[in-house]
């Protein structure tokens, strides 16, 4: 039974057990097949010497440091139903070449088809990376109304600076756009959207106008999706600006403050944004921290009176103020003025009774 059941023109090599990787006697490079006879997947790779690659793979499945796919099955079923076909003798220039030309036939890279990680040939862990300068491979990519053609795709992606593996996704079909790239037979949406001034724009790439304009992709896409109204006057053709509701609080000093957002006000002059928000609304607050609604009426200062040691009754308001002018402590005087047991008179300063009230 051949090691690889496919219609392809494959010059046929004798194929040995992956666990009789030593038997194999040619060194040199080529391209190579490991195929598992339990699902019938196969792996599609190229080597400078086919002897060592095969016993580099046989010690590395065996120690779980395979690629990722090819270590699962051979976990699995075990390392007996592992067989290594030598594909075609190559020259080391043509290795690379000739490895995409069976990626791309036999579709190793697809799960239900082989074990291959990347489409790239050559590629490491799907990165286009260490694909040799000699890889050519024909292409027909759009871009906008532009059309690219030529013969190696790794060169354009270097001349163009986008990735090269997601240039290959795009021409064998895996993916439908890469970098603002794709097939020529795929229709691409055109997107339209209109500016925080009033100007419409029209584009295909989200990315290439996110660099031109400076919004983030991440925040534009929920506005053309129309899942978001707007971003920051950014919106839909037809879609009319929805301003935000502007809020008011008053300070304690008696000055109104207008804001648009409870958090970034709440942050700023150390309240809680649960508290504004209910503050606003009228719910279980009157004020927070001296702050209070335009509509609320202004809170009456409060007006205390002390009798002095020479008799005199003196009236204030402000308790911390009145402490530093006679030399008291404003905590005991507070004590005082409430009443307290604890504290009844402060430096001959007392509550005056209500004779000597009607007297001053």
């Amino acid at each position: 039974m051949p090691a690889v059941q496919l219609e392809l023109n494959w010059k046929k090599f004798p194929s040995v057990q992956l666990v009789h990787a030593a038997d194999i006697r040619y060194r040199g490079p080529g391209i190579y097949c490991i195929t598992c006879t339990a699902n019938g997947k196969i792996y599609i790779g190229s080597t400078k010497n086919l002897r060592d690659r095969a016993m580099s793979h046989l010690s590395f499945l065996r120690r779980g440091k395979g690629s990722s796919h090819l270590q699962n099955a051979f976990n699995k079923y075990g390392e007996h139903v592992f067989v290594f076909c030598v594909v075609q003798r190559c020259g080391s220039t043509q290795r690379i070449k000739l490895e995409q030309r069976f990626l791309d036939n036999t579709r190793a890279y697809d799960h239900s088809i082989g074990f291959n990680i990347s489409s790239v040939a050559g590629s490491v862990s799907g990165n286009a990376r260490a694909v040799s300068k000699a890889h050519a491979t024909p292409y027909h990519f759009v871009r906008g109304t532009k059309h690219y053609r030529g013969t190696n795709v790794w060169k354009f992606s270097k001349r163009v600076g986008v990735d090269a593996s997601g240039l290959y996704a795009v021409r064998v079909g895996r993916v439908r756009c890469s970098s603002g790239f794709s097939l020529p037979t795929v229709i691409r949406k055109k997107h339209r959207i209109v500016s925080p001034d009033g100007k419409t724009y029209s584009f295909f790439s989200v990315r290439a106008f996110e660099k031109k304009h400076g919004v983030t992709a991440k925040a534009l896409l929920p506005v053309l999706k129309g899942t978001q109204a707007q971003h920051r006057g950014w919106r839909l053709p037809g879609t009319k600006i929805v301003r935000r509701k502007v809020s008011v609080l008053r300070s304690p000093s008696g000055k109104l403050h207008y804001f648009v957002s409870h958090s970034k006000f709440a942050k700023r002059y150390g309240l809680s944004q649960p508290q504004v928000s209910k503050l606003l609304k009228g719910e279980h607050y009157l004020q927070v921290k001296g702050w209070t609604r335009p509509d609320a009426p202004l809170p009456e200062a409060p007006v205390f009176r002390l009798l002095s040691p020479q008799g005199k009754v003196h009236t204030f308001s402000n308790i911390l103020r009145f402490a530093k002018q006679h030399g008291m402590h404003a905590t005991q005087l507070g004590v005082v003025l409430k009443g307290g047991t604890t504290h009844r008179i402060v430096k001959g300063w007392t509550l005056p009774i209500p004779k000597q009230l009607k007297a001053a």
